[in-house]
């Protein structure tokens, strides 16, 4: 296929690609204006065509000269020419006069996971806690939808998040894997920034990139997301995109020292529902002192993180361990870093290898 299709039906975009019909749907319940529609058909479109990155590109609606920089930018990350742009409607985007907030806000764009909430609790301690939003677009990571959403929903309950709002996302696109991040981030910031104007901030604060990858997808990577905040200046959107990098084992650490309950809410594993419970029972079998969250599996690579950060800055985790658990634990976690060195390297090899280093010195005795 040398052409993907791409039709805007109100809130709803739809393409036809290599593998059938995808599709993007908002909820009912989402602020449909001028702005919300331009930028939901603009980078929807852009995340629905990011896997394929074919040629042509024909739609019902034109894509703006400055989005189709950002398509371009796609296209030569992946050493591919820029993409031809066929539309059936000739007229061009008429974006309203758009105010910059007066005042000192923020919003967050939130996943549930341990970055996030350090960005809550940073920007609350930036701008005060009346004046942060929390976002979180539900839908968006399939794989993990209902997961996210749930612990969403907990935090706010019972970490009293009172400016919060779900966006709820019927994904019906068949992207998965890394190539999904080619756009996510941008098409995710695409759905925040009418909410985050709304309330009266000109600010959305996402994840940094204090360990991205040499090979990180387009949207994951630092300068694009420059290029992005430059594209949001050009159209005239009084919004910017903002970040702290902070390496994950260090965030964790933030969490503790700050706001050391918040962690028992996080929502940061990812291993699938049919190994969760076996790696879980391991952990409690071998090292029932070093007593996991209830979202952990507690072998997953950033479940390893969290307790590492644990066991190294959490009074409430180091008072009642035993030293024979956080040496398993260390064992444990050195033979998986034996294993899973070529995969994890990075990772490995950055913040988390120099705690772990700290934290074997610690508990050798």
């Amino acid at each position: 296929m040398q052409e993907l299709s791409i039709v805007l039906k109100e809130r709803r975009l739809e393409m036809k690609g290599p593998k059938g019909l995808e599709s993007l749907e908002l909820a009912q319940n989402y602020s449909l204006t001028p702005l919300s529609r331009f930028l939901f058909s603009q980078l929807g479109a852009m995340f629905l065509v990011s896997p394929y990155v074919e040629p042509r590109i024909r739609t019902n609606f034109q894509i703006c000269p400055e989005i189709r920089s950002l398509f371009a930018g796609m296209y030569e990350s992946l050493q591919q020419a820029p993409p031809r742009f066929f539309s059936s409607d000739d007229q061009p985007w008429q974006l309203p006069t758009l105010r910059e907030p007066s005042l000192q806000r923020a919003a967050v764009a939130h996943g549930g996971g341990k970055d996030s909430l350090r960005n809550i609790w940073w920007a609350e301690e930036e701008y005060g806690r009346e004046n942060v939003l929390a976002v979180h677009v539900s839908g968006l990571n399939r794989a993990v939808a209902k997961r996210e959403h749930e612990y969403c929903d907990r935090q706010q309950k019972e970490l009293g998040f009172h400016n919060f709002k779900f966006v709820e996302l019927k994904n019906g696109s068949r992207s998965a894997g890394h190539e999904i991040m080619r756009a996510r981030d941008f098409f995710l910031l695409a759905l925040i920034i009418p909410d985050a104007l709304e309330f009266g901030a000109s600010t959305v604060i996402t994840e940094g990139y204090a360990e991205t990858k040499e090979n990180e997808p387009f949207s994951g990577k630092v300068e694009n997301m420059r290029f992005f905040n430059q594209i949001l200046s050009r159209l005239k959107i009084p919004c910017q995109v903002a970040w702290r990098d902070r390496e994950e084992v260090y965030a964790v650490k933030d969490l503790l020292i700050h706001r050391s309950g918040w962690l028992d809410h996080v929502a940061n594993c990812f291993t699938p529902a049919k190994y969760f419970g076996v790696y879980r029972s391991c952990w409690e079998r071998n090292a029932p002192s070093l007593r996991l969250y209830d979202s952990q599996c507690g072998s997953c690579p950033k479940c390893r993180t969290v307790n590492l950060a644990r066991i190294l800055y959490d009074k409430r985790t180091t008072d009642n361990l035993a030293l024979s658990d956080a040496q398993y634990f260390l064992a444990n976690t050195k033979s998986w870093m034996g294993r899973n060195r070529v995969k994890f390297a990075d990772f490995i090899d950055g913040s988390f290898g120099e705690e772990f280093a700290r934290a074997c010195q610690r508990y050798s005795r």
